[in-house]
């Protein structure tokens, strides 16, 4: 009997050391839950509090038409596409910075379209460019009284109308591209892609925003899409026409659309049976969700 008990015990002694070495181990995990939930949990919640969730959806190509025969008389052909999509928080400054870089890389001028392009700037354009361009001398131009007595919107809009016509009429063809992208930026809606450029992007432009992209906060270069006609005219006025994303939807069915998940610069059809057939041709965009922090990022 004795021998027996003789080789229990090292046995024993292994299994007491086990169980105080697990005990050991749930203490110290209930002691650094405990830090976690009673010292720390206040500062943890509130860092799950600065996040926010947003969900935004990305448009898709257009529906095709085909005739009774299954023969495609509506297309898309699709394009290069340089876009933007700001995050929460972006400042004008922020979009001039995006702008001044994106302009080494791509051109709005569209060849013949030129012209065009430019005259769509306007005294206002220049002079919002220059004041972010000379913030410092631009303030200057407010005297103390009105710092005092205005809210920054009105100290804004004095800053601009004393700025002369002279003071902009210099500015370079440069610039003036600069300008053309920033009007771009300008109209994108937080978390919603826009078409900064969509005609005339060669694949140099492509392959160098492409490369650049980590150097471009907000900019993507994608693919789009234009309507395309295998027959030509023929029928043309049947099947109707769509706006461009620069019309964006009817302004006098703007309620109709936005309750119905569009959004502003969303190409939707106008006439004919791209209009009568607009809820099947529409497609469903793409859905993706961010979780943005208290910084934006």
């Amino acid at each position: 009997m004795e021998k027996r008990d003789k080789r229990k015990h090292p046995f024993t002694l292994r299994v007491s050391i086990l169980f105080l070495l697990i005990f050991f181990l749930f203490t110290i995990l209930i002691f650094r839950l405990g830090v976690v939930q009673i010292l720390n949990g206040d500062s943890f919640q509130a860092e799950i509090d600065r996040t926010t969730q947003d969900t935004t959806k990305m448009p898709v190509p257009r529906g095709r038409i085909y005739d009774r025969y299954h023969r495609v008389i509506v297309d898309n052909q699709p394009l290069y596409a340089i876009t933007y999509m700001p995050a929460k928080g972006v400042q004008a400054q922020e979009r001039l910075e995006v702008a001044e870089k994106l302009s080494t890389f791509i051109s709005m001028y569209h060849g013949k379209n030129k012209q065009a392009q430019l005259d769509t700037l306007t005294l206002r354009d220049k002079k919002e460019y220059w004041y972010l361009k000379h913030i410092d001398e631009a303030k200057k131009r407010l005297m103390e009284k009105e710092v005092a007595s205005m809210d920054p919107s009105e100290q804004y809009s004095t800053i601009l109308k004393r700025i002369n016509k002279e003071e902009v009429n210099d500015i370079t063809e440069e610039q003036l591209n600069i300008i053309l992208i920033k009007k771009e930026l300008d109209k994108a809606m937080t978390l919603t892609p826009h078409i900064v450029k969509n005609e005339g992007v060669t694949p140099s432009e492509f392959a160098k925003v492409s490369e650049h992209l980590h150097e471009l906060p907000g900019i993507n270069a994608t693919t789009d899409w234009k309507r395309a006609y295998p027959y030509g005219d023929t029928i043309k006025k049947l099947l109707g026409s769509i706006t461009s994303h620069k019309e964006g939807i009817l302004k006098d069915k703007k309620d109709f659309y936005l309750t119905r998940g569009y959004s502003p610069n969303d190409r939707v059809g106008k006439s004919g049976l791209e209009e009568q057939y607009e809820a099947v041709l529409r497609g469903r965009k793409e859905q993706m969700k961010y979780t943005i922090n208290k910084r934006g990022k």
